[in-house]
């Protein structure tokens, strides 16, 4: 029923569909000025039959009207992400027989919107007064966005000092440290969430001493590669404007993120990380991969060294860890409670994994086997292998 993953994958869609709006708010009136400027083959339904009739160049329609379009040539849009509003429209869809027409949230269209844009504003090979302006904002607004990370961390680190127990949370991306993160906050243990201390253009040897300052206690957090890899793919893709700066299409993100060697690689992440900036090579050190965790000391700093799939059952090791009774885990963060959850798990029915990125961690890899048992890692490929190409 939703296809957020086919429109994102082909963007002529947007010029073969006839697209009904799915009710002519004020969400839906903003997305479909924005899509009238590429397409005019849109229209609204909406049950309130006082709206029937023409809003400014589009017609409303009661969602009767929809039985008399061909189910391959329509397409419904959603113009909302409200999660419990997407429900209630979707029940109404299905209640009304509607199920086997194509249907996509806003998220994939803002995604796909901002593809077109950009793309016409690189045709064009010029740039008015307003879209100049625009560039300027843009760069102003990431400087912003900077020193104001720069701020969030800074304020972090100097509550750390002072709080009678805190923790670095601190991994690579998209490994579930939220829910440990905030697991810690809800015990009582102030928090530092760092996924790399770049922002703070500090030499390693102060960061350190940050760290050592505080509690001295680290958490860090691995995850099976393949999965980790979609999962920040799609933290990528999550905002059409912001992807788009840097990919012009799912295909080369995917291109980017399959890639061997890869900049996002988590393994290497900790020579980049721990190495440098703690002085610790994780490698060194033993790994129980049945217990799916390890403790680290060195220097007056304490590592608690975590495997995602176990981390269920390790609840009791990060309370001890952290000096606190009843530690639990918060679950956060997840793909399926974002916004493009349904792109999300389109995109999971219809994945194809490349076998040289496969290869590359499930092929003798050191640091896969420094982690992983052979019974996970034939697990592992269970699940993946009918997505390998």
């Amino acid at each position: 029923m939703i296809k957020d993953h086919e429109l994102l994958r082909n963007i002529n869609l947007l010029y073969t569909k006839k697209f009904v709006i799915w009710g002519l708010g004020e969400r839906g009136k903003e997305l479909a000025e924005r899509m009238y400027e590429q397409t005019k083959d849109i229209s609204f339904v909406d049950s309130d039959k006082t709206k029937v009739g023409v809003w400014g160049k589009i017609p409303v329609f009661s969602p009767e009207k929809i039985a008399e379009y061909s189910k391959v040539e329509i397409a419904i849009v959603i113009p909302t992400d409200n999660e419990n509003v997407q429900e209630s429209i979707m029940g109404q869809i299905i209640s009304m027989g509607y199920q086997d027409i194509d249907l996509y949230t806003r998220y994939a269209m803002d995604a796909i919107l901002s593809f077109v844009k950009k793309n016409k504003s690189i045709e064009s090979r010029g740039e008015t007064k307003q879209e100049l302006l625009s560039m300027k904002i843009e760069a102003q607004q990431g400087r912003i966005n900077y020193l104001s990370n720069l701020c969030k961390m800074m304020n972090q680190i100097l509550l750390a000092e002072i709080a009678d127990n805190s923790v670095y949370v601190y991994q690579s991306k998209k490994v579930a440290s939220t829910s440990i993160y905030v697991g810690a906050r809800a015990a009582g243990v102030f928090g530092v969430h760092v996924h790399n201390f770049a922002v703070l253009d500090l030499p390693d040897c102060l960061v350190k001493s940050m760290i050592k300052k505080t509690s001295g206690k680290v958490i860090s957090i691995v995850r099976e590669p393949v999965a980790r890899q979609i999962s920040l793919l799609w933290s990528y893709w999550k905002n059409g404007e912001s992807f788009l700066k840097n990919y012009g299409s799912l295909e080369e993100l995917e291109s980017k993120f399959y890639s061997i060697p890869n900049k996002e690689d988590e393994f290497e992440w900790y020579h980049k990380e721990f190495k440098d900036i703690l002085d610790v090579n994780i490698y060194d050190y033993p790994f129980d991969r049945d217990l799916g965790y390890s403790i680290i000391e060195k220097d007056g700093i304490s590592i608690l060294l975590l495997k995602l799939e176990k981390l269920s059952s390790l609840e009791k090791v990060i309370g001890d860890f952290l000096e606190v009774e009843n530690y639990k885990l918060v679950n956060t963060n997840t793909g399926k409670e974002k916004s493009y959850r349904y792109a999300y798990e389109n995109y999971l029915e219809h994945v194809k994994i490349p076998r040289a990125f496969w290869e590359h961690y499930y092929s003798k890899n050191e640091y896969m086997d420094y982690f992983y048992t052979e019974a996970e890692k034939k697990m592992f490929f269970e699940h993946w292998k009918e997505y390998l190409r």
